[in-house]
């Protein structure tokens, strides 16, 4: 995945990324122009499927498990 600097259009990487859902991640990033050095967030978000698998995925239980509510949790 190509970062690009909002700023100065240079490139950026990716230093840290942090899942808030299994769709929506955070990604910090920072320009590698020394001149510029913005540090800067992006999201990165699931859309939709263009395709469908060729078979289907079974969800793991991690997956199942994270997606309930936490009184279904207790319970």
């Amino acid at each position: 995945m190509r970062v690009i600097c909002d700023k100065c259009h240079g490139k950026a990487r990716i230093t840290t990324r942090r899942e808030i859902t299994p769709r929506f991640t955070k990604l910090y990033c920072v320009c590698n122009n020394a001149e510029c050095g913005h540090s800067f967030v992006m999201h990165l978000e699931f859309a939709h499927t263009i395709s469908q698998p060729a078979s289907p995925q079974r969800p793991s239980i991690g997956n199942l498990l994270h997606d309930l509510t936490i009184n279904q949790k207790q319970t």
